[in-house]
């Protein structure tokens, strides 16, 4: 009886310290639907099929394809994209396919190769989660193929092969959209982070994916930085949104 009871207090106290730290009003970053964050665009009540947004794959397996939906929407009228952790390259192609013809994207993708130029910083990220994503990241820069190579929106596409916390990124380019994908690491977040508003052109937007108890160094940075930038998580989705209002 005693066990059975101490067994139901402690999951009673783990549902609340969920619930806690879940709820907006414990939260820094605030949750919102993309209609509030985002009331300027012309896509009511969040109908993305009546955008004709173009999801090119239906078997997504990393990003939702609500989430997918979002990108593809942003991308619309967007000319200069930068994308930190390409992965398979499907939000690539989704955003390849909805943004205009002249559009560039800039993607930067992290080789399993290039495993030996990793730089944690001991302090502050996670080990466990750490080296987790790591390899999670080195299974989805390992494909032979992306999803956009051979079709029709591959020439909008410059993929750059690098650690983006050792990469230079010239600070006179600016991009309008920046989707931070990367390693879920909290120094990777933090650079590749920092790198984006030094590149964020007027009225950009920055989006970050993953944010969740799942990944703690994203969610821990993001709540964070919510403290001294506007940002906003997406209702339903794993989505965090910054909008340049300079």
């Amino acid at each position: 009886m005693l066990k059975k009871t101490i067994f139901i207090v402690i999951s009673l106290i783990l549902i609340l310290s969920i619930w806690f730290i879940d709820h907006d009003s414990f939260r820094s970053v605030k949750n919102r639907s993309f209609a509030e964050i985002l009331p300027e665009l012309d896509c009511k009540n969040v109908d993305f099929e009546a955008c004709t947004v173009i999801v090119p794959l239906n078997n997504c397996r990393f990003l939702a394809n609500q989430e997918l939906l979002i990108m593809g929407y942003l991308a619309k009228n967007k000319h200069n994209i930068l994308e930190f952790g390409m992965g398979q390259g499907k939000t690539t192609f989704t955003m390849a396919k909805n943004s205009p013809s002249d559009a560039k994207i800039t993607t930067i993708n992290f080789l399993k190769s290039m495993s030996d130029q990793v730089s944690l910083d001991k302090n502050n990220d996670l080990k466990e989660g750490g080296f987790y994503t790591l390899e999670h990241g080195y299974l989805e820069g390992a494909h032979k193929r992306y999803h956009f190579e051979g079709t029709d929106v591959a020439y909008k596409i410059n993929v750059i092969n690098a650690d983006s916390k050792r990469l230079d990124l010239d600070q006179k380019v600016k991009f309008d959209l920046i989707f931070i994908d990367g390693a879920h690491i909290y120094s990777y977040v933090k650079a590749d982070t920092e790198k984006a508003f030094d590149t964020l052109a007027k009225g950009g937007i920055i989006v970050w994916d993953d944010y969740n108890l799942q990944t703690p160094d994203v969610y821990n940075y993001l709540e964070e930085l919510a403290k001294s930038r506007k940002l906003f998580n997406i209702r339903g989705t794993k989505l965090v949104i910054y909008k340049d209002e300079s």
